[in-house]
């Protein structure tokens, strides 16, 4: 009895973590089926023409592109983030890109126009350069960073992270061309942050 019980309440618990997972949008109509109030999206599979339908979403904190990347590979581009930072999403605190393979320095200086993001995830964004990380230093609100394997970040893309003085998180594993002396010393110019450049970590997470 105890153990039916114990799976009862197993299966129960696994569908009430399911019922939470956020809603997938694939498309316009997708967005527009949902309530305004809507906080959290998963969009892996959204193309750039639908990224303005966003907009029917004002109180949307949360949207995730790389949620999904082993079964889709994400179509947005840099057109899509240009779309993005017009939407008016006053309220948008994370915005996850991770293995967003079509973006680039262009996209990042349309996202440097969302001033309300505090964490931006450009995880495994292989057109991403020290030249685009420029664009988030004027980001005031953004505190957190996921650069963990992006090939085309190099030290010299640290020393301009360093210039803005309000980070809290900034991840750097699997990005080879960073050395561990820069991320010393970024850590250094940040003291109130975490620099990590966890390679043990990141070989799990591949």
């Amino acid at each position: 009895m105890i153990h039916r019980i114990i799976g009862t309440l197993a299966v129960f618990t696994a569908l009430t973590a399911f019922a939470d997972w956020p809603p997938i949008v694939d498309s316009k109509q997708d967005i527009a089926a949902l309530p305004a109030s809507t906080v959290r999206v998963r969009a892996r599979g959204l193309h750039d023409e639908d990224i303005p339908a966003l907009s029917h979403l004002p109180l949307l904190k949360h949207l995730d592109f790389g949620e999904g990347r082993k079964a889709l590979a994400a179509p947005i581009t840099d057109k899509g983030l240009a779309h993005l930072s017009s939407a008016d999403l006053q309220r948008l605190d994370f915005l996850m890109l991770g293995y967003c393979m079509n973006i680039t320095d262009v996209g990042l200086a349309s996202i440097g126009k969302m001033r309300s993001i505090s964490w931006l995830s450009l995880e495994v964004c292989p057109h991403i350069t020290d030249t685009g990380l420029a664009s988030l230093l004027t980001m005031t609100n953004l505190t957190g960073l996921d650069l963990r394997g992006c090939v085309g970040i190099t030290d010299a893309g640290l020393e301009s992270l360093a210039t803005k003085t309000n980070w809290e998180t900034i991840m750097l594993g699997g990005c080879p061309n960073v050395t561990t002396n820069a991320v010393n010393k970024l850590q250094r110019a940040l003291p109130h942050a975490k620099v990590e450049k966890d390679e043990r970590e990141w070989s799990f997470h591949k």
